[in-house]
C-alpha cells in the first residue's frame, strides 16, 4: 500500500473517531462530507485523461443503470461507471453517476453529478 493511501486511511479514521465524541449532528455531517471528499480526491488523482475521456463517453452515451467497465491501459487500474439517474434541467441534461476503481487492491468510489455544457462537455457539479 503506498504512502498516499495510508495517509488517506489515517486521516479518514481520525475524522470518524472525532465525529463520535459528542459532536452535533451538523458537525458529524461536515466531517463525513470532508472524509468523502478525501476519498473522491484519491480516486480522481489516479485517473488519467484517458479515464476522464471514458467517463465523458459514458455520461454521453450509456443508458441509466447500465455499468460500463474499462481498464486503463497504462496503469492497469480497472474501473466501473454506472449512471444512476438522468434529469433534464433548463441548462440541459444532468446525470448522477458512480465510478468505482480498484486502487492498490482497495475499492475507491467517486459519486457525483455531471451536467452537459453547451460545448458538449460534461462538467461535475
Amino acid at each position: 500500500m503506498n504512502a498516499k493511501i495510508i495517509g488517506v486511511l489515517i486521516i479518514t479514521g481520525f475524522l470518524f473517531l472525532s465525529a463520535c465524541k459528542g459532536m452535533s449532528k451538523k458537525e458529524r455531517t461536515l466531517i463525513t462530507i470532508g472524509a468523502t471528499l478525501v476519498g473522491v480526491t484519491l480516486l480522481y488523482d489516479y485517473m488519467t485523461q484517458t479515464d476522464r475521456n471514458t467517463m465523458q463517453s459514458v455520461l454521453e452515451n450509456s443508458p441509466t443503470s447500465q455499468p460500463v467497465h474499462w481498464t486503463n491501459p497504462g496503469s492497469g487500474i480497472p474501473y466501473t461507471m454506472t449512471v444512476t439517474n438522468t434529469s433534464n434541467t433548463s441548462g440541459g441534461p444532468c446525470r448522477e453517476f458512480q465510478t468505482v476503481g480498484l486502487i492498490n487492491g482497495q475499492r475507491e468510489t467517486l459519486t457525483g453529478t455531471a451536467c452537459r455544457q453547451r460545448n458538449g462537455y460534461w462538467k461535475m457539479q
